[in-house]
């Protein structure tokens, strides 16, 4: 879960209603010596207010435009386009479909989503990013690559700790295209840190890579691919990795648009 300040934690368990009277803010009967004697205590509203910007920033900033928010959706990803288009193929792309709508669902744990390019792999996690936004949980969706670009231009104005927060901390964290980011010990260390922040506080993370991160050779700081696969080789752990047995989807599904 997400970690928040003693005030922010009080309320949270105590404050149910909005008790301010427009205020946003109360004191609470705590005794002297409290660590909250004396401080100011956000009432709900101003929980659902600073949540709902929270949510509408992380928004913004988000790879998942209004018009990807129509196109990436379950309803819309068809396992029959998958190639090659056999039953083997359909079936075990339904199946995957399946295991993305219910981690969509409980954003329990990690999810890794590894294939070819076109396999499909960012329309399912970005789709549980969709579901997510629709359901006004605050994600962050972007590629890896992206999202470095962004805070790295957080340092010129000064926005860069804002941002690494804001990321952080999501409610649901969507990195699409581990791997194909430029690697640099900066890339890396950033990387490496926000990952293992969701880690130690249970936050979910779905991530696809075109490599497979339970085999040798991969694309990215050990550190991670060890955070990643924890548990998945005998799935009872934290996080899971499927691996998508396709390619071509995006451009069936593109020449089925046109």
């Amino acid at each position: 879960m997400t970690e928040h300040s003693a005030e922010e934690s009080y309320s949270r368990q105590y404050i149910m209603t909005c008790i301010c009277g427009g205020k946003k803010y109360v004191r609470v009967n705590v005794p002297v010596g409290h660590p909250l004697f004396g401080k100011a205590v956000p009432c709900v509203c101003q929980r659902d207010e600073e949540e709902a910007e929270r949510a509408a920033r992380l928004q913004r900033l988000s790879g998942i435009s209004h018009a990807q928010r129509d196109a990436w959706r379950f309803d819309t990803f068809d396992p029959a386009l998958s190639s090659p288009r056999n039953d083997e193929t359909r079936k075990a792309m339904a199946g995957i479909l399946e295991d993305c709508r219910r981690y969509a669902r409980t954003r329990n744990g990690w999810l890794v989503l590894s294939g070819r390019v076109g396999s499909g792999k960012t329309h399912l996690a970005y789709a549980i990013g969709v579901e997510a936004l629709n359901a006004k949980v605050p994600t962050y969706a972007n590629t890896v690559g992206e999202l470095l670009n962004t805070l790295r231009a957080g340092y010129s104005d000064g926005s860069y700790q804002v941002l690494f927060d804001l990321v952080q901390g999501a409610e649901l964290l969507v990195l699409d295209d581990l791997g194909a980011e430029r690697e640099t010990d900066w890339a890396a260390e950033v990387l490496y840190m926000i990952i293992n922040h969701r880690y130690a506080n249970r936050l979910p993370l779905v991530v696809t890579t075109n490599f497979n991160p339970l085999q040798p050779g991969g694309n990215a700081d050990e550190r991670i691919i060890s955070r990643l696969t924890e548990g998945a080789r005998t799935g009872h752990g934290w996080s899971r990795v499927l691996t998508l047995p396709c390619g071509d989807y995006r451009a069936r599904a593109e020449r089925r648009a046109a």
